[in-house]
C-alpha cells in the first residue's frame, strides 16, 4: 500500500509516494538522530545551530528517568528533528563526535594549518587572515612567532601548544573552510 508523506516545502504536485514501510524507517532513522543528539554534552546542546524549542526538549531530556517517558520524548524531539534537513542533523551529530569521520578531518586540517603556520610564518600567517578575516590577527602574529623555532632549530613546545590551542578554540567557533595547501 502506498501513503504520501506530506512535506511542507513540497508542493501538492511534487508529494512523493512511498510505502508506509519506507515512511517508518525515514521515522526510525531520526529517532536514532534524536537519541544521539540527547546524548550530546549540556555545554554542546546549548551551542547548538538549532530552534529553541528543540534545543529546550534535548536538554529536558537529560532529567527524564522514566523509560516509557524517555520513550515519548525522544519520539518528540524525532517530531521536532523531522522538519530539518537530514543532511544538517548529520553534520552537528558528526561534528561533535570526535570519532566521526568529520571530526578527524578537521584535526588532520588544524594541525597542517598549525605546521604550515610554524614553517611559513609570514605567508601562512598571511594566507590564514584571508582566509578567515575574523580573526585576531595580532594575537596569531604573536603566537606564531612565538611557536616559531630558535637559533638551533628547536621549537619551544610551550609555545607551539598555545598556538594549538588558540587554533582549535578559533575553528570551535568558525567552520574550518580548507586546509592550508
Amino acid at each position: 500500500m502506498k501513503t504520501t508523506i506530506k512535506d511542507p516545502k513540497l508542493s501538492q504536485d511534487d508529494q512523493q509516494l512511498i510505502s508506509k514501510t519506507q515512511a517508518k524507517q525515514q521515522m526510525q532513522e531520526i529517532r536514532q538522530y534524536a537519541i544521539k543528539l540527547t546524548e550530546l554534552k549540556t555545554e554542546v546542546i546549548k551551542k547548538l545551530p538549532l530552534n529553541d524549542k528543540l534545543i529546550h526538549a534535548l536538554l529536558e531530556s537529560k532529567n527524564i528517568t522514566n523509560f516509557n517517558a524517555t520513550k515519548r520524548h525522544i519520539s518528540f524531539i524525532a517530531k521536532l528533528l523531522s522538519n530539518y534537513d537530514a543532511v544538517e542533523i548529520i553534520n552537528i551529530i558528526d561534528s561533535n563526535n570526535p570519532n566521526s569521520k568529520l571530526s578527524q578531518q578537521k584535526i588532520m586540517w588544524q594541525n597542517k594549518w598549525l605546521e604550515y603556520l610554524i614553517s611559513q610564518q609570514r605567508i601562512a600567517t598571511t594566507k590564514f587572515i584571508k582566509e578567515y578575516p575574523d580573526i585576531d590577527a595580532q594575537q596569531l602574529n604573536n603566537l606564531v612567532r612565538n611557536a616559531k623555532a630558535n637559533a638551533d632549530g628547536v621549537i619551544s613546545k610551550t609555545a607551539e601548544t598555545k598556538l594549538r590551542k588558540y587554533l582549535h578554540k578559533f575553528f570551535q567557533k568558525y567552520p574550518l573552510n580548507n586546509p592550508p595547501l
